[in-house]
C-alpha cells in the first residue's frame, strides 16, 4: 500500500508546487506592475486623501435626490465607492490570461458611474486598451476626472508601446442612455445599486452589448438570462486616509452576455 500511496503523494506534491510557483509568479508580476504604475504618476493622480475628497463632493452635491430620480435611480445609488489599485491590477490580469473570454487584445472599456476617473485612468496605465470611457451623473465628479484626464496625458508618453494609444474619454450623463454596442467589457460599481436600478442596468446591456462582452459588477448576481457568471474575483476597495472611507472587501463578478 506504502508503494502504490507514496508516488501519488509525490504527484499530487509536483502538482501543489507548480501552483504555488506560478501563483508566487503571478503575484511578483502583480507587484512589479503596481510599482510602475505609481512611479509614472498614478500616485499623484489619485493621492490618500482622493476618496474622501471624492465623497465629500458627493456629499456637496445638494439635490442628490432629484438628480437620481432624473436618471431613473434611487439617491443611495450614487453612495461613492472605488477599488484599490491592487484590485483592479488583478482584475485585468485574469480577464487578459483567461483565454476562453476570447477578448481582443486590445479591448474597450466602459466604466459605469466613473466617479472621479481613478478607474478608467488606472485601466489606460495598467493594461494595453484601445479605449477607455468613464460614464457619471455627478458633474462636480465629472469635472475631477477631466482635470486628471489632462494630468493622465502628460504622463502618457513615458508608458510602453502598446498602453500608450489608449483614447481615454469621460461622459457627464446617464449610465442607463450610454450606447455600449462597441464596448468589450463594461465595469459597474454595483454594491449600492438598488434592485431597481441594477433591472434597469441588465435591460439596457441585454438592448445594447454585443455578444460575447462582459460586465464586471461589484457584489451583485446576474438578474439576466442572458448573462453568465464565468468567473469571480475577490476585491478590496480604496480606503485613503480614513478608514470609513469606503466599505472593505467584496466579490467582482465577470458575466459575458451569451445572446
Amino acid at each position: 500500500a506504502v508503494a502504490i500511496l507514496l508516488p501519488c503523494l509525490y504527484r499530487l506534491y509536483r502538482v501543489l508546487r507548480a501552483d504555488f510557483d506560478a501563483f508566487l509568479r503571478d503575484s511578483q508580476h502583480l507587484d512589479e506592475t503596481i510599482a510602475e504604475v505609481q512611479r509614472l504618476g498614478f500616485a499623484e493622480l489619485f493621492p490618500a486623501s482622493n476618496t474622501h475628497d471624492a465623497m465629500a463632493m458627493l456629499l456637496e452635491c445638494k439635490d442628490q435626490q432629484s438628480l437620481a430620480a432624473s436618471a431613473g435611480c434611487m439617491a443611495g445609488d450614487l453612495t461613492y465607492g472605488e477599488l484599490d489599485l491592487r484590485s483592479i491590477a488583478k482584475l485585468f490580469g485574469a480577464l487578459k490570461s483567461d483565454a476562453t473570454l476570447k477578448l481582443p487584445e486590445r479591448p474597450h472599456f466602459v466604466d459605469l458611474g466613473s466617479g472621479n476617473g481613478r478607474m478608467v485612468l488606472a485601466a489606460a496605465l495598467l493594461t494595453p486598451l484601445t479605449s477607455a470611457t468613464g460614464v457619471e451623473l455627478v458633474r462636480s465628479l465629472h469635472v475631477s476626472a477631466l482635470e486628471r484626464l489632462a494630468r493622465y496625458k502628460d504622463c502618457r508618453s513615458q508608458l510602453p508601446d502598446e498602453r500608450s494609444g489608449c483614447e481615454v474619454r469621460f461622459r457627464h450623463g446617464n449610465m442607463l442612455e450610454f450606447d455600449l454596442s462597441k464596448s468589450d467589457v463594461v465595469f459597474a460599481l454595483s454594491t449600492a445599486f438598488c434592485d431597481a436600478t441594477m433591472v434597469k442596468l441588465f435591460k439596457h446591456a441585454e438592448k445594447t452589448m454585443r455578444a460575447g462582452a462582459l460586465l464586471v459588477l461589484c457584489d451583485q448576481v446576474t438578474r439576466s438570462t442572458r448573462f453568465s457568471c464565468v468567473s469571480e474575483i475577490g476585491y478590496r476597495s480604496e480606503r485613503g486616509e480614513r478608514r470609513d472611507a469606503s466599505w472593505g472587501a467584496g466579490t467582482l463578478r465577470v458575466l459575458v452576455k451569451r445572446s
